[in-house]
């Protein structure tokens, strides 16, 4: 048994409630982006504690490691003076897939361009990696960092706990959770 908790930074008030019921420490708890590396949750010592013991698992988005994406990394980094988060990939890389699909279909209609886009998106191998989508129009498959807080040198911090790879729907742990 776990919980599946979608939240952003009110999870960690959320956490210094949950700790008062015994019964919410005894199985695991997972979340999503919205919590992964949230310092609201890691600055609470109760919400991190609650972290801690549940072994807050959380995925956020990973893109595929490739040339392409380390040069754009680099690109950004060296205007923006520092790393972009993840999701910036996507959004990099959904702006070109439009704009093919436009060039592609040589004209600026909605309907014209929704009709190709899903195969445009599946041709592109972009920053965040193959971009195939699903029939709901959503990613198909991507790659996830996999974060816990963790007690290190006496203090909770966010942690690399592992890696899921869509190719072959496998998790790689780092650590003994």
């Amino acid at each position: 048994m776990g919980v599946y908790f979608v939240a952003f930074e009110e999870a960690a008030t959320f956490f210094d409630q949950a700790d008062q019921y015994p019964i919410l420490k005894q199985v695991r708890w997972f979340g999503s982006d919205g919590t992964a590396l949230s310092s609201a949750i890691l600055e609470d010592p109760v919400a991190a504690q609650f972290a801690i013991e549940t072994k807050f698992v959380n995925t956020y988005f990973a893109p595929v490691e490739s040339e392409k994406l380390t040069e754009l990394k680099e690109a950004i980094e060296a205007e923006l003076q520092r790393i972009p988060d993840p999701y910036a990939y996507n959004a990099y890389d959904a702006l070109w897939v439009v704009f093919k699909s436009i060039m592609i279909a040589g004209e600026y209609d909605a309907d014209a361009i929704k009709a190709i886009l899903p195969t445009v998106a599946e041709s592109t191998f972009g920053a965040s990696g193959w971009i195939k989508l699903n029939e709901a129009g959503d990613r198909e498959i991507g790659d996830y960092n996999l974060w816990v807080i963790m007690e290190v040198d006496g203090e909770p911090q966010w942690v690399l706990a592992g890696t899921y790879t869509a190719a072959t729907d496998s998790v790689a742990w780092l650590v003994q959770l």
